[in-house]
């Protein structure tokens, strides 16, 4: 019973530290995305010097515009219920 009571004394002591590193070692890129956030309020940037100028064009729908422009042009999905058409050889 000492004994454990002794080794969970000496993990709990060493807990603290190994956060501390882990934490300075690996990161979750939420403490960047903060920091870029409330930079990126501040500092405006000149879309001219920047390399892709169309990814200001960019907004919330942009998405949904691209995806309507490009579904005609899609290749249909195989269905269970059709059986795939079989290949024309030309003579």
């Amino acid at each position: 019973m000492l004994l454990q009571a002794i080794r969970s004394t000496a993990i709990r002591s060493r807990t603290p530290n190994v956060n501390s590193l882990v934490r300075t070692v690996y990161s979750t890129g939420i403490e960047h995305a903060e920091t870029m956030k409330q930079t990126g309020m501040k500092k405006k940037v000149n879309p001219e010097v920047y390399k892709c100028p169309d990814y200001f064009n960019y907004n919330k729908y942009s998405y949904c515009d691209i995806e309507a422009e490009v579904i005609s042009k899609r290749t249909p999905q195989p269905s269970n219920k059709k059986p795939d058409e079989e290949r024309k050889a030309k003579p």
